[in-house]
């Protein structure tokens, strides 16, 4: 069996600024408003987001109150400069509201204030929960099945329903170790079909 210590970490930051770019660029896709693209649009959304949560899951759920408050602040600049920013457009098209700029990110700054809600909850949880796997896979059901009752709001209450409906990925992370990892690293189609079904 493989120790933790020789299971080295599959290249994460790399992988992270990969998908990340890709995410912009599906949203500047989505802005375009060309049929074209409609599929690659599609497959993005499918797998590129889902993909991103269950990294930022995986190599955070380590991490202490500590870490999560150095990293809030952060977290919340970016937001509101990122959704500030995309405002702009709204505000000189005459669409800018109060409503709009609190209760509906634009192009996915949820994200940014999305990692640390899901970093709290399960901050919050005790250790044995963070570990005992029936458990986690518990909240796992209970996730996706919000999850599917929120699909409809996003665009009618807030998107930042967006923060539940991909929280499922977030939980898997924690279902998930390093053994896993180094296993699933060699099957990569299995692991995208598997998160396009869950998509």
């Amino acid at each position: 069996m493989l120790s933790m210590e020789k299971i080295k970490q599959p290249y994460w930051p790399a992988l992270k600024l990969i998908l990340s770019s890709l995410i912009v660029f599906s949203f500047y896709l989505k802005q375009s408003h060309i049929p074209d693209f409609s599929l690659l649009i599609n497959i993005f959304d499918l797998t590129l987001i889902p993909m991103f949560v269950f990294i930022i899951g995986f190599i955070t759920k380590n991490g202490t109150w500590k870490s999560w408050r150095d990293n809030l602040l952060a977290a919340l600049v970016i937001y509101a400069t990122f959704q500030t920013i995309d405002m702009i457009p709204l505000y000189y098209s005459g669409q800018f509201d109060l409503n709009t700029y609190l209760l509906f990110p634009q192009n996915g700054v949820w994200f940014f204030l999305a990692t640390p809600i899901w970093q709290a909850f399960f901050l919050l949880l005790p250790s044995y929960i963070r570990h005992h796997k029936p458990i986690l896979f518990s909240l796992l059901l209970v996730s996706i099945l919000l999850s599917l009752l929120t699909k409809d709001y996003e665009t009618k209450l807030s998107t930042f329903l967006a923060i539940i409906q991909y929280f499922p990925f977030f939980i898997i992370a924690y279902l998930v170790d390093q053994q896993t990892i180094a296993k699933l690293r060699s099957q990569s189609f299995v692991v995208i079909a598997l998160i396009s079904l869950l998509s």
